[in-house]
């Protein structure tokens, strides 16, 4: 008989913001299809307040007809909070899942500060190389160049920053959008 086991790939989402609680899920296979919530318990060790621990929010069995580990696959989900150690602390962290005590797995979390620079999005997503050299892309950030900084307060960071698209540096314009900085460019013309 095999031995339970988490499926790593199927853990999400591997990362999120430290200044709040996630909801976390994995799926889980051979456990016993009988187990409940109550068998569950996952924790977190921290760098200031040792070992944190809590249970799973739901716990469901994919298969309802299922009645042997053979067939057992489990999504468990939980809720992750906030990092212990600091809203301000990017860092990878590993989670403990243990059934009835023992250690199901672990699964590795990273936390990333508020203030970390961050790319929101890239508009548009995509572009065909005829576009290229008349189209305008736009790349929204926050904490870029550095924590806190947009346009207007940070113009020093902003005026030494460059936009290089392969080893050409391309004219660029910023502009505050409340919390995000967007970098409008044209990409330089490829041919296909």
């Amino acid at each position: 008989k095999p031995s339970p086991v988490l499926l790593q790939d199927t853990f999400y989402p591997r990362k999120g913001a430290a200044s709040s609680s996630q909801r976390l899920q994995v799926t889980a296979q051979y456990l016993s299809p009988s187990l409940t919530l109550s068998a569950f318990q996952v924790s977190l060790g921290t760098l200031t307040q040792g070992t944190v621990s809590w249970g799973l929010s739901s716990l469901s069995l994919s298969n309802k007809a299922c009645t042997d580990s053979l067939c057992a696959v489990h999504l468990l989900t939980f809720q992750l909070p906030a990092n212990p150690d600091s809203v301000e602390l990017s860092e990878d962290v590993t989670i403990s899942v243990l059934v009835s005590g023992q250690v199901l797995g672990t699964l590795t979390y990273s936390y990333v500060s508020a203030s970390t620079p961050t790319l929101v999005s890239v508009s548009p997503s995509q572009m065909t190389t005829s576009s290229t050299g008349a189209s305008a892309v736009t790349v929204f950030t926050q904490n870029f160049p550095s924590g806190g900084c947009y346009a207007f307060s940070c113009q020093g960071d902003i005026g030494a920053m460059s936009v290089l698209f392969g080893s050409s540096s391309l004219l660029w314009s910023a502009a505050d959008t409340g919390k995000l900085l967007a970098v409008t460019f044209t990409p330089a013309q490829t041919s296909a």
